[in-house]
């Protein structure tokens, strides 16, 4: 998911009056070699991408480019469809530069809405969320292939490859979308580098992910390792399946609960949570704990008439669910709070008021 870097675009963009000098002095640059090596290969190209898809419908005008729930498009009908799109966006004001939120889906329109966005200098910035087993389950019912991404502003894409096995399109968010892309899963806030099936922090580095953020040298040191590579603030792991590395996705750092040392996903239980059918929204936090320092607290939205924190455990004890992930306190919402207009929940507002909370009696 991309996320905001230490300052906001109107902060960080130059104007027209900043001397080039000093724009080019808060860049950081990726380095010489690296550079070249990038374009000899071919990882980076001199088109944009906009500039790229033009030149691909402009040397195959007729060829199918977009194939999508009855909609059959050439690459130049594409081409142009994005074009009209792109127009439009700039006569509703959207000025290039400017953050367009799009929630991405799998429709035709959602395609030429992306290309158009490029094509009109705008920066989409996507939204999603963890896919559940059972909606993998109901498209192989239909005999539809399907498969994950895993993307952020400031670079690393993972994308499932066509040909992967169905328990790797299943459970991981793919692979590296470029040759060059380095992946490293490391201990949280240092450099030591962790092995398979070991959650840790995604930290990378490759053609497309920033080398630093702009004029911001102090919080450069710590959102990079010395070598270079971006901690994302992600929590993943490295899974070989048929000797390929796929990568899943754990939540985030600062959503990690730390139970006497045990670490529990909040991403993973919530996703457990909602597998339950008298849960329909799941939001683990930390609740405060003198001799094991955090506990896992539960918010819930039920699908119906509320359930115990017994029938919560017998659900998850099913499930093989290791008891130390268990949560050790519900507590039933109407709905959960929201950050914004996005959707995203306020966990902030989650975690402040389990600081008042205990676990329940056993």
């Amino acid at each position: 998911m991309p996320r905001p870097g230490p300052h906001s675009l109107a902060q960080t963009a130059p104007d027209e009056a900043t001397p080039v000098s000093a724009v080019a002095a808060a860049l950081v640059p990726f380095p010489e070699d690296v550079a070249a090596r990038y374009l000899a290969n071919g990882s980076w190209s001199r088109h944009s991408l906009a500039e790229s898809f033009r030149r691909a419908a402009q040397a195959w005008p007729g060829r199918t480019a977009l194939i999508c729930d009855g909609t059959e498009w050439t690459y130049a009908e594409l081409d142009a469809r994005a074009d009209r799109r792109a127009a439009g966006f700039n006569a509703l004001g959207l000025a290039p530069g400017s953050a367009v939120l799009l929630q991405v889906n799998n429709t035709a329109e959602a395609v030429v809405t992306w290309y158009a966005l490029l094509k009109a200098g705008l920066v989409p910035v996507c939204t999603g969320k963890k896919v559940p087993l059972s909606h993998f389950a109901a498209l192989r019912d239909r005999g539809i292939w399907s498969g994950q991404l895993f993307g952020m502003g400031e670079g690393l894409c993972l994308v499932t490859p066509l040909d992967a096995p169905e328990i790797a399109r299943m459970t991981t968010v793919g692979t590296p979308l470029a040759n060059e892309d380095e992946v490293r899963i490391l201990e949280p806030g240092g450099e030591a580098q962790l092995g398979t099936d070991v959650i840790g922090e995604l930290c990378a580095r490759g053609p497309y992910t920033l080398r630093g953020y702009f004029n911001a040298p102090e919080h450069n040191v710590r959102a990079f390792t010395s070598d270079g590579f971006y901690r994302t603030g992600d929590l993943a792991a490295a899974r070989v399946i048929d000797g390929v590395t796929y990568y899943t996705m754990e939540g985030r750092i600062k959503d990690m609960i730390n139970r006497g040392g045990e670490k529990i996903s909040a991403a993973e239980v919530e996703l457990l949570l909602v597998s339950h059918p008298g849960v329909s929204e799941a939001a683990l936090v930390a609740m405060p704990d003198q001799r094991l320092g955090e506990r896992a607290c539960a918010f819930l939205v039920p699908t119906g008439v509320e359930v115990s924190l017994q029938d919560i455990r017998a659900h998850l004890e099913s499930l093989g669910v290791a008891k130390y992930k268990w949560p050790e306190r519900l507590v039933w919402l109407d709905s959960l709070p929201r950050r914004s207009a996005v959707g995203k929940i306020d966990k902030e507002t989650l975690r402040n008021r389990a600081q008042t909370l205990s676990p329940e009696p056993r």
